[in-house]
């Protein structure tokens, strides 16, 4: 039950001289003592201050100063541009081209080298298209020109009129065919247009006679004259 001694008496060895020699021992911790400690709690570790600067937050070197400034993005403020001002060229662009144009109720003037362009302030105009010798149906449109430096391109595209067609065959009253229209001889009849010319088959055919089929070309807007001679049916 007693705690030993912290020092302890050594001997000299046999025929040699007698000296007192004291060593320390570290005395055992008592079994209350161990239970003690391994039932205390660990201190919390404590956290650095906030206030004070790490070693990752501190002052760098004034060379690494100048790389962080030089990588900051720089904003740039772009000029104000000047806002347009003054007429504004607009060019003509139909289809067809042999096409006259007024601008704004003006006279009609010819599409063409001389005529391909004009100048105009910003602002609503009035454009009218007129095909040449009836080729084409009147177009009538009012356009906003908005400012701008650049040139306004202006196209439009005028519907072509039908063709005309008188067929006279012989014998009269033969059945004319132009692709899907029909009619009969002696009788002004149109028939579509999807450009100035086009060349057609004409197809006409009566009883007892042999049937016909020509190559017609029509313009558009006008009237063509075709004659046509159907011979006797080979079978009579």
């Amino acid at each position: 039950g007693n705690t030993p001694s912290s020092s302890t008496l050594a001997t000299a060895p046999p025929g040699g001289p007698r000296h007192a020699v004291f060593r320390t021992a570290t005395a055992p911790r008592s079994i209350a003592a161990e239970t003690s400690a391994a039932h205390e709690t660990p201190a919390a570790p404590v956290a650095p201050d906030a206030t004070e600067p790490s070693a990752a937050t501190a002052e760098a070197p004034p060379r690494a100063r100048a790389a962080s400034r030089e990588r900051a993005p720089r904003t740039e403020r772009r000029p104000e541009r000047a806002t347009p001002s003054g007429p504004r060229l607009v060019v003509f662009s139909p289809r067809p081209q042999n096409v006259q144009i007024s601008v704004d109720g003006g006279p009609l003037r010819p599409f063409g080298p001389a005529f391909r362009s004009i100048r105009v302030e910003p602002g609503t105009h009035r454009f009218r298209f007129v095909g040449a010798a009836d080729c084409c149906e009147e177009l009538v449109t009012t356009v906003t020109i908005p400012a701008g430096d650049a040139p306004y391109r202006l196209s439009r595209r005028l519907r072509f009129r039908p063709a005309r067609l008188y067929v006279i065959t012989e014998p009269p009253g033969a059945a004319i065919g132009v692709g899907d229209v029909r009619a009969r001889s002696r009788e002004v009849f149109s028939v579509p247009m999807t450009r100035l010319e086009s060349v057609v088959r004409v197809q006409a055919r009566a009883p007892g006679r042999e049937p016909v089929t020509r190559a017609v070309r029509l313009r558009a807007g006008h009237l063509t004259e075709v004659r046509m001679e159907l011979p006797a049916s080979s079978a009579d």
